[in-house]
């Protein structure tokens, strides 16, 4: 369940990190927003990400990977690592756009 809740969390930190994106875009430099909008984007997300990875793995551990419990845990870490994996893009290609590489 938190592994679908935690991408859904992205809807509730996007505005206030659109907001943070927009008061470093008049700067044209590094200032402390253009270090927090992705700092605030991910704030959410990634505590929940990590109890869903820690939870499915403890799952995983004592029903095993063939039960009931275990493919539901397995398709949590699948959901987990998919946002991952995308939000890592996203986050490199914001850097990108700020111009900090």
């Amino acid at each position: 369940m938190l592994a679908v809740i935690a991408p859904a969390s992205i809807y509730l930190t996007f505005p206030v990190a659109l907001i943070g994106i927009m008061g470093a875009a008049d700067a044209g430099e590094h200032t402390l927003f253009s270090w927090l909008a992705p700092l605030i984007f991910w704030s959410l997300p990634v505590p929940l990400g990590v109890i869903s990875i820690s939870l499915a793995l403890s799952t995983i551990r004592r029903f095993g990977p063939e039960s009931e419990n275990g493919r539901i845990a397995v398709k949590s870490l699948w959901i987990s690592s998919i946002v991952c994996i995308v939000g890592f893009f996203a986050t490199l290609r914001f850097m990108h756009g700020m111009r900090y590489f």
